[in-house]
């Protein structure tokens, strides 16, 4: 959801913000277009956060857990990882969507850091280390791989 339905929200929401602009313009009275004013603000905060929001999420995978298996996809490509090929497990606090990095003793053809978002926490805990990211660490420990720093 978050690889292709956030990039594409983001480009509807700068296109209505700036094709509302003229028109707020017309209504306020303001023929002078060239002024960035509060409307031309909030399009510049929003196309800096899409293009963010594009970057984080382009390089996102699908990642499915089978067992002692990783299987990881970018939608085209689908590889599988054993969780002891897996050094470390970190996670994203404070953004959202909240990301989990998987970092590997091997690199593979996705490079040897996979990246994916964290399924939707609704009640909260932003601030904290997504409860996934400590589950994937404890079983890659269990995998008899040496985990890597929290």
């Amino acid at each position: 959801m978050h690889k292709f339905v956030l990039p594409l929200l983001w480009v509807a929401v700068v296109l209505i913000l700036f094709l509302a602009r003229p028109l707020y313009s017309h209504f306020a009275g303001s023929s002078d277009l060239g002024r960035l004013g509060w409307g031309g603000s909030l399009l510049a905060i929003a196309f800096l956060y899409w293009t963010y929001i594009l970057f984080e999420c382009l390089q996102l995978k699908r990642v499915d857990l089978d067992g002692e298996v990783l299987r990881v996809s970018n939608f085209r490509e689908e590889i599988e990882v054993p969780l002891r090929e897996v050094e470390s497990v970190t996670a994203s606090a404070f953004v959202t969507p909240e990301l989990i990095w998987l970092h590997l003793r091997q690199p593979t053809i996705f490079g040897e850091t996979i990246v994916f978002a964290a399924p939707i926490r609704f009640l909260g805990g932003f601030w904290q280390r997504h409860p996934l990211a400590d589950e994937l660490s404890s079983r890659v420990a269990a995998s008899g791989a040496t985990p890597g720093p929290l």
